[in-house]
């Protein structure tokens, strides 16, 4: 794989406004800043090995979003805080509610299915085109969150191309005892969110639990959303014994849809609806078991998860037609795995070794307009998956992994006895190289491949089977750490082959084989202390992603934002008081179904203001109360638009204008 940045690849860097030229410009004169709190970071530990590791170890780009950060930035769940600390690119979910589709390198409208999401290490992410709900998980359910970008599947299967979100939850209190907290919220659009935490830990025995209640009308009209759910997580024993973990989740969700407006209507009205009646019903259950027994020099673990969804949705489309549907899938996981450390003085290797089984069975019934059909569709799988992190004292460290997996898909139409079968066997590889080059400064190189397999909702209507999706990556950073400032930069490539993606320029329902697609761009971060009361941090990416080849050679993707970036301001006025301002920009992308580039209309760029006040009580207990104003200068926006592929007709998904928020928490 040949590394071909040019100078024409990120032209479009010059273009994208000053938000992200100030950025670049702040990240790279970090070093100059001297480390005014020389006091060292908390020690942090990630899994991206499937295995705990400091961060400061893993010489892959993963970021950590820390819990006293979560709940200090006011952000409502996982999904927000993901955008709001990790800078990560949002676009508006088309039912309209809270859940943001998440993109970390320019994928666009397959977003969702190119990044898997997990749970405390068990994969949450749908075999549809539904991603993985993140809005349900409250801040109080998390201890950290894991934001791994580029391929990864050696680890974690099939989907991973774009990267991995990892949410790892609480599993009990911090000190023996009994303690919580109690949330209260109400935002603009009639908002309200209540929230109740409870930890309890003793000598035998940790327990976590929360519920949520949250209500909103919505910016839009046709907006109402509910939203509630109810976490459970039980800790017992010790490695040395037999450590236990076992967590139940549960949520129900109602939404109306709004639905998309015209272009010309949304720059008048964007806050109505021409889709009135439309709604959506949504049931998930989950739990998982979690094993670990330390056997000598080898940690033995396993995961055993079962999920359940239920989903319902109508629609009415007007001239007396309508449609409904009702789907319900239940996936199984196994995963077992055994990790061991070996030190041979003048180096150290730490392997993890585990197998990945898969089970997801899904069945569909749609009525359209008194026409009914009746589909199903299953997937399993197996993998085994092999990765080694070899420490050298010569300050070098070398990783390496490999995965194979076996895939046996059907999908189903009973109303028309039809179907298709795949059987792809497929495999993973990576391998990383990183050199200390002194305490501070960490270089490192990475070369990786992904895959991912068509779902069932991309196979209908179609005749025959889609191929799988291939993905290599090649990626060089660069890392800074002392004290309490870090930042980095890294400069990736993405070559992808058969991608999957719906193209309506070859007609209804045309989920096809994209030509080879090229993904070329830039990430930086960074966070410092710029005073004893100011901190600042930064989170840049600015990429271009396009069709390599095939009739749209040249083309960008269709809704892949060029540029996201995420400047924050934090200061602390005395241990009490603080207040926090970030801008968020967010480049321009072409509409969806905008395959050519021909369109005169582009989703726009845009620039949001954001700020928040927190009073928070000294200790571990005691009140806090925060107020936030988003989008303070009620920028008219939307992240989401789609054409008719002629440029003709253009629709849009409005994002929320100026919305006010305010909390208070008590802990005790």
């Amino acid at each position: 794989m040949v590394l071909s940045f040019n100078m024409k690849t990120f032209s479009s860097f010059k273009r994208v406004g000053a938000p992200v030229r100030l950025c670049v410009s702040v990240v790279a004169i970090f070093a100059a800043f001297p480390v005014l709190a020389q006091n060292s970071l908390p020690d942090v530990f990630v899994t991206a090995s499937r295995s705990e590791q400091a961060i400061e170890l893993a010489p892959i780009g993963a970021s950590v979003i820390l819990r006293e950060d979560i709940l200090a930035s006011g952000a409502t769940d996982a999904n927000q805080a993901i955008r709001m600390l990790g800078g990560v690119t949002g676009r508006r979910d088309l039912n309209g509610g809270r859940e943001s589709v998440l993109d970390l390198r320019g994928f666009g409208d397959s977003a969702a299915n190119n990044l898997v999401v997990l749970v405390d290490g068990v994969r949450i992410s749908e075999n549809e085109i539904s991603g993985a709900r993140l809005s349900a998980i409250s801040p109080e359910m998390i201890e950290r969150i894991e934001i791994v970008r580029g391929s990864s599947s050696v680890l974690w299967g099939e989907g991973a191309s774009a990267g991995v979100i990892n949410v790892i939850t609480r599993s009990g209190a911090q000190a023996k005892g009994v303690h919580g907290a109690v949330a209260l919220a109400v935002e603009s659009f009639n908002g309200r969110d209540a929230r109740g935490d409870i930890q309890v830990d003793s000598d035998s025995l940790s327990f976590s639990g929360q519920v949520r209640a949250y209500r909103t009308d919505g910016y839009r009209d046709n907006s109402q959303h509910t939203d509630d759910s109810l976490n459970a997580k039980f800790a017992f024993g010790d490695r040395q014994s037999l450590k236990t973990n076992f967590a139940l989740f549960s949520e129900s969700l109602d939404m109306r849809w709004p639905g998309a407006l015209p272009l010309a209507t949304y720059l008048t009205a964007p806050r109505q609806t021409n889709t009135p009646l439309d709604l959506g019903r949504q049931r998930q259950d989950r739990w998982t078991l979690t094993l670990e027994k330390q056997v000598g020099d080898a940690l033995v673990s396993a995961d055993l998860a079962r999920r359940e969804r239920h989903a319902n949705s109508f629609q009415d489309y007007g001239f007396g037609f309508t449609e409904s549907n009702r789907s319900e899938s239940v996936s199984y996981q196994f995963s077992p795995r055994v990790s061991w450390t070996n030190d041979w003085g003048s180096a150290m290797a730490s392997t993890v070794l585990g197998l990945d089984w898969t089970q997801w069975d899904y069945t569909r019934m749609s009525d359209f307009s008194g026409f009914v059909t009746d589909e199903k569709g299953t997937q399993r799988s197996q993998a085994i998956y092999l990765r080694t992190d070899l420490a050298l004292a010569s300050q070098w460290r070398l990783n390496a992994g490999f995965r194979t997996e076996k895939f046996h898909q059907t999908s189903d139409n009973l109303t028309f006895s039809s179907g298709l079968k795949s059987d792809p066997s497929l495999t993973a590889a990576e391998l990383g190289l990183s050199h200390a080059l002194n305490e501070r400064w960490t270089a490192y190189a990475r070369l990786a491949s992904s895959y991912r397999v068509a779902n069932v909702d991309e196979l209908r209507f179609l005749s025959t089977s889609l191929e799988p999706q291939t993905a290599k990556d090649f990626e060089l950073g660069l890392r800074y750490r002392q004290g309490v400032t870090s930042y980095g930069a890294r400069l990736f490539e993405q070559r992808t082959h058969n991608e999957i993606a719906y193209d309506n320029n070859v007609g209804f329902g045309a989920n096809v084989n994209l030509d080879p697609v090229q993904r070329q761009g830039i990430e930086m971060e960074g966070s410092t202390q710029l005073t004893r009361q100011l901190k600042f941090s930064a989170v840049a990416q600015v990429l271009r992603a396009r069709l390599s080849e095939g009739t749209y050679a040249g083309h960008d993707l269709p809704l892949a934002s060029k540029a996201n970036v995420l400047l924050k301001a934090a200061y602390a006025f005395n241990a009490d008081h603080a207040a926090d301002l970030a801008l968020r920009f967010a480049g321009s992308a072409p509409f969806g179904n905008d395959w050519t580039n021909t369109c005169s209309n582009k989703i726009e760029p845009g620039s949001f203001l954001d700020l928040g006040y927190l009073f928070k009580a000294q200790g571990s207990a005691g009140w806090a109360v925060r107020a936030d104003v988003n989008n303070l200068l009620d920028r008219q926006s939307y992240s989401a638009g789609y054409t008719n592929g002629t440029c003709s007709a253009y629709n849009v998904y409005p994002d929320a204008g100026r919305s006010l928020k305010l909390s208070a928490s008590y802990r005790f």
